[in-house]
């Protein structure tokens, strides 16, 4: 965000400088649309990133809202069918 902000600000300088006749000719028009144009790149990739990691945290914080629970009740260490993570021994039926 910041080499972001820093093209777009020197872009606007360079455009300042354009208007009040400091720098003159196709050389300034054409530094000012690339150091613009590298200022929206940058902004565009870190919205990118954000974006990324605000979906990899989601997906990490709630997996489990995207499986429905009636598909996991026969897995073996899912809620439903009375067994925990850790207990992995086979429960014994009470009618022998």
């Amino acid at each position: 965000m910041t080499a972001a902000i820093s093209c777009l600000a020197t872009s606007a300088f360079i455009d300042s400088l354009a208007d009040v006749g400091y720098v003159a000719g196709e050389g300034a028009s054409v530094a000012e649309d690339a150091v613009k144009l590298l200022g929206v790149t940058f902004w565009s990739i870190y919205a990118v990133a954000c974006a990324w990691r605000a979906a990899a945290a989601s997906a990490i914080s709630a997996p489990a809202l995207l499986v429905e629970e009636s598909t996991l009740a026969g897995s073996p260490a899912m809620p439903g069918n009375g067994r925990t993570s850790w207990d992995r021994t086979p429960k014994r039926s009470m009618n022998r």
